[in-house]
């Protein structure tokens, strides 16, 4: 049983209901005939007849009850199948398509409404992204540093790497490439705290190596045990698929183990994108002195000086201010216009343009603001990656939107919102058609 079977039920049914309408019609007429006779003849017989001599008329003892058979609604479907199918335009008057019309309109309207700014949007959140920047201003650099440290420290991460407790073989500094001992953990691929960092980290535990990143290029060095990867052979022996998955989680564990361990030292971890970093030996800057320094380089030195994973976590502050607050206004504005507490709740988690371009005017406010910063002072210590990198993101959803897509995303847009509409209009229709089952079906006889 579909919607198309619900049409052709409804169909029969007015069919059925225009054949009874044309049938009583059609009587009555011929009752107002009848009657018309029936008074002149009356008349006619007035003339003759006294009115207190006619006979008393004898009226049936019981109303006559038509006999009607109840089908299910399932019958009902049989018989209209002869009908094929059906448009709905074919069960609506002017009236009911007028109102068709409108409520496409409203809900086209509703989604321009959803894709672009208007005036509270704006100032919602160029309000937003200037109080992120006013705190990007004040407190990125060593205050959030501090918060970073102070966070793991809360959460119980330990101030002094143990190298017993915690032996990995991607711990391994090798000599003269590797960089200098104390600061290896920037060209150490495993010691990115990344997806990347990480699988890399479990393969060279598994395979007893050290992975590292040397002018741009990633090297290994092999049978750097540290008693690790033996351990593991023998702890879970076999080649089985249960002793594999045993290895590889309880190297994951080690990992992990290790990373929390150095996360919170004075060295800290490698933040978020420094490990793409390394792979970019190009480029002329300075810093603290030294001059001709590639990118790689560069974000060398910004490790050594402090951009570790601690500081990046605490200069997520302005991302979490301009996320926050953002979504809140639409929350407030939604609730404004009238909507239910879900839907406004929906609307300030969606991924709706109108949400996004917010979010993207916010991020970039804040971002140029840590740029003037930077540039101002000249020290790129004061840069703000994981602001930069949430105004990226946004920035090439939106020139990808705009630019290179072509309309396909907007179309996908649009069908993401008809499709909303069409579920709304389904569940209406679906309350319709149950009471159409529950309702009795009869056939005339």
């Amino acid at each position: 049983m579909d919607f198309a079977d619900h049409l052709r039920v409804l169909k029969h049914n007015r069919d059925l209901s225009d054949q009874v309408d044309a049938q009583t019609r059609n009587t009555i007429r011929r009752a107002r005939d009848a009657e018309r006779r029936a008074d002149a003849l009356l008349a006619s017989l007035e003339a003759h007849v006294p009115r207190s001599e006619w006979p008393t008329p004898r009226l049936p003892s019981r109303s006559r009850q038509v006999e009607v058979e109840q089908l299910p609604y399932e019958a009902l479907i049989r018989q209209s199948r002869h009908l094929g199918r059906v448009r709905t335009g074919e069960l609506l008057d002017e009236d009911d398509l007028a109102t068709v019309v409108s409520r496409c309109q409203n809900c086209q309207a509703e989604f321009e409404r959803e894709t672009q700014l208007d005036e509270l949007d704006y100032l919602s959140a160029g309000l937003v992204g200037t109080i992120s920047g006013v705190l990007d201003i004040v407190l990125v650099g060593d205050t959030t540093a501090a918060l970073g440290r102070r966070l793991f420290a809360l959460l119980g991460a330990p101030e002094q790497h143990d190298s017993e407790a915690t032996k990995a073989s991607f711990d391994y500094v090798p000599r003269q490439q590797a960089g200098a001992r104390g600061n290896h953990r920037s060209n150490s691929l495993s010691h990115h705290v990344s997806l990347g960092g990480f699988i890399t980290a479990v393969r060279d535990v598994l395979r007893g190596t050290s992975t590292h990143i040397i002018d741009g290029e990633i090297k290994t060095w092999v049978n750097v045990t540290k008693g690790v990867a033996s351990q593991l052979r023998t702890l879970y022996a076999g080649h089985g698929p249960v002793s594999v998955a045993l290895r590889i989680l309880e190297a994951s564990m080690i990992v992990l183990r290790h990373w929390w361990s150095d996360v919170n030292t004075p060295l800290g971890l490698p933040g978020p994108m420094m490990m793409l970093a390394k792979f970019l030996e190009v480029g002329s800057f300075s810093f603290q002195g030294e001059d001709d320094l590639t990118i790689a380089d560069l974000a060398h030195k910004l490790y050594g000086a402090g951009l570790d994973l601690r500081r990046f976590i605490g200069d997520g502050i302005t991302v979490a201010v301009n996320e926050v607050l953002v979504r809140f206004f639409r929350f407030l504005r939604a609730k404004w216009e009238g909507l239910s507490l879900r839907d406004a709740i929906r609307q300030a988690i969606s991924r709706s343009g109108r949400l996004r371009a917010s979010l993207l005017l916010a991020h970039g406010i804040t971002s140029a603001a840590n740029a003037g910063k930077v540039l101002f002072l000249e020290n790129p210590l004061l840069v703000n990656i994981p602001q930069w990198m949430a105004f990226g993101r946004l920035l090439m959803a939106h020139l990808w939107w705009t630019v290179f897509d072509s309309g396909a995303e907007e179309d996908a847009a649009h069908t993401t919102a008809w499709t909303d509409w069409m579920r709304r209009e389904a569940r209406t229709l679906g309350a319709l058609s149950d009471r159409i089952e529950s309702l009795p079906v009869l056939e005339l006889g």
